[in-house]
């Protein structure tokens, strides 16, 4: 008995340390050609102003670049009075934000071109892991 708990410890010991621990704030950005597709893992401190969409200076520089430099879109991800936020303006062809809390709510802007913001929300919780998306194409 006393082999099998302590081989499930061991076991469970070696399974949370595969888990990744994504740093707080970082983007992940995955391109492909002329589309690509990013994430941020939003925590209860990732704050953004409640006009933070019409004065995007106030918050840190989300410019979005393809794999080739170019820039492709504005985008800012945080938590915004008690939801979990994306907003994403394309500045060449188009682009989506989407969002999923803790539970599996998924709320998604639709694609949107140049100039125009698409914007996501969903109730911020506590429990899981709460994420903001990006596309382009």
């Amino acid at each position: 008995m006393k082999r099998r708990v302590v081989l499930f410890c061991i076991v469970t010991l070696l399974i949370i340390s595969a888990i990744p621990v994504f740093a707080n704030g970082t983007i992940y950005s995955f391109h492909d050609g002329k589309s690509g597709r990013g994430f941020m893992i939003v925590k209860a401190e990732d704050v953004l102003p409640d006009d933070s969409a019409f004065y995007p200076a106030k918050v840190d520089d989300r410019y979005i670049y393809n794999k080739d430099g170019e820039r492709v879109g504005y985008w800012l991800a945080g938590k915004r009075s008690g939801e979990v936020i994306s907003e994403y303006k394309p500045y060449i062809g188009e682009g989506k934000a989407s969002v999923k809390n803790g539970l599996g709510v998924v709320d998604d802007g639709g694609w949107v071109t140049v100039g125009d913001w698409s914007r996501a929300a969903a109730k911020w919780t506590i429990r899981g892991i709460n994420k903001a998306y990006y596309d382009y194409r």
